[in-house]
């Protein structure tokens, strides 16, 4: 994982999750655990493509990419 990129993308989703977890367990729950609902889930999506000034495509918009911190990671790095 690049480093800078990783800082950034903790930094937008902290914006969204309860202050006392772990940045060690960020990664590692899902997101049900981190307390992001759907709602949310499109809010960070949009804070996440501003940030980083990059597009999901509708097709990578799928329950897959929402199950956790790191799958959300990990497409955000597929349109990097």
């Amino acid at each position: 994982m690049d480093d800078k990129i990783r800082e950034r993308y903790v930094k937008v989703l902290r914006n969204y999750i309860n202050s006392e977890i772990k940045e060690d367990d960020i990664m590692e729950l899902n997101m049900e655990e981190l307390g992001i609902d759907s709602f949310k889930s499109i809010q960070l999506l949009i804070d996440l493509e501003v940030e980083f000034d990059v597009e999901f495509t509708d097709s990578m918009l799928s329950m897959e990419l929402f199950v956790s911190a790191r799958s959300l990671y990990d497409g955000l790095n597929q349109i990097l």
